[in-house]
């Protein structure tokens, strides 16, 4: 007797799984667009221009602590920033990957049922 099949999976199939391959390109060129604007909108460089300087805050125990703790945490900002800037385009290039692989395995299935179709093909 066979074992059950594990909770986690269906004891028998599930539905076709299709890939819009004109859906995935429009979702990741809409992402590119977005966050073309928000480079656009230049918030590295404008939390570099905004920031104050050290001589700003005073020349006293105080004001180089508070310059300290500004720095600190726009160094913080900037860097998750950049993150955050370097994972939007990843999930932008695993979509364009994802549509191009679906596409080039659909493409291939298509011409290999078109090749066996072809009547040189029998033997």
């Amino acid at each position: 007797m066979a074992p059950p099949h594990p909770k986690s999976l269906p004891s028998t199939g599930g539905k076709e799984i299709g890939v819009h391959h004109d859906t995935l390109k429009d979702i990741a060129d809409k992402l590119e667009k977005d966050l073309r604007a928000l480079k656009g909108l230049r918030y590295d460089d404008k939390l570099e221009d905004d920031s104050p300087s050290e001589g700003s805050l005073g020349n006293y125990t105080a004001g180089r602590g508070l310059y300290g703790t500004v720095s600190a945490a726009k160094m913080q900002i900037g860097n998750t920033y950049s993150q955050f800037i370097t994972a939007y385009e990843n999930v932008i290039q695993a979509i364009r990957n994802s549509e191009k692989t679906h596409r080039d395995a659909d493409d291939k299935s298509k011409h290999g049922v078109q090749n066996a179709g072809s009547p040189g093909n029998y033997t």
